[in-house]
């Protein structure tokens, strides 16, 4: 699969190259299905290589070439799973976002399209706040890697194959110190990585949602509703005191 994903990669930056839009359009449309049912996480990540390629493209249907993109980042932002919330705050940041004041949307549109976007926002937010485990600490012993002690008498080397381990009750309890240190690590990592992001995209995040709140049609009780779900306290505060201070006194 990696050949295929390296091969749909070059092809995806070749028209980019050429300049040919519909020769991307055609690229994806034919590789999308396939990659969603075949590795989805392969697929969120070749969508946001596209979208990043179309961007720095340059071709000169700019609506189309925007359009194509804001679709494909939607369809990445919708099949990313837990694991890649970094990429769906990416995804967001680069390709989602909504502006009344260039002039595209106005009155009641853009009302909807901030509702809409706001959705998406604070969902993936929300799921970053759920997935930081408050309780990890990465000092606390309980969460090290650690060697396998044998049992006395047991011919060992570390990073041994639990194949060459002849007794089947060691092999077994080697296998199940391998699988708990996997679990482990890859709990810490997740755990470091989640705090990254949320340390990466927190004050983009805090300013993007005062911005489209400040601008007209206002909406105090829809901004309300979801800051109600925020597990930031002081982000929501800060939210709130900023848009109450641009929002016209009635």
């Amino acid at each position: 699969m990696q050949g295929d994903y390296e091969k749909d990669v070059s092809q995806i930056r070749s028209s980019c190259e050429a300049g040919d839009l519909a020769g991307v359009e055609r690229i994806l449309a034919a590789m999308d299905e396939e990659w969603a049912r075949s590795d989805k996480q392969a697929h969120v990540n070749l969508l946001r290589i596209a979208c990043d390629t179309m961007t720095s493209a340059g071709f000169r249907d700019t609506e189309r070439s925007r359009s194509l993109v804001e679709r494909y980042a939607t369809i990445a932002l919708s099949n990313a799973d837990d694991s890649q919330i970094d990429v769906q705050l990416y995804l967001l940041d680069s390709y989602l976002r909504v502006d009344s004041e260039s002039g595209r949307l106005k009155g009641e549109k853009w009302s909807e399209a901030r509702t809409d976007s706001a959705e998406l926002w604070f969902g993936v937010w929300q799921r970053l706040e759920d997935s930081i485990d408050r309780d990890w600490d990465p000092e606390d012993p309980k969460n090290d890697v650690e060697p396998y002690v044998p049992p006395e008498g047991v011919v060992f080397a570390s990073g041994m194959s639990p194949d060459a381990i002849e007794d089947p009750s060691v092999r077994a309890e080697y296998e199940a110190h391998l699988k708990k240190n996997e679990r482990i690590a890859a709990n810490n990592y997740q755990q470091r990585k989640l705090r990254r992001v949320q340390e990466e995209y927190s004050q983009k995040v805090e300013d993007y949602v005062i911005r489209i709140y400040s601008i007209p049609e206002f909406n105090m009780e829809e901004l309300k509703a979801h800051l109600t779900n925020l597990e930031d306290e002081k982000m929501s505060k800060r939210i709130l005191d900023a848009v109450s201070k641009n929002v016209p006194k009635k």
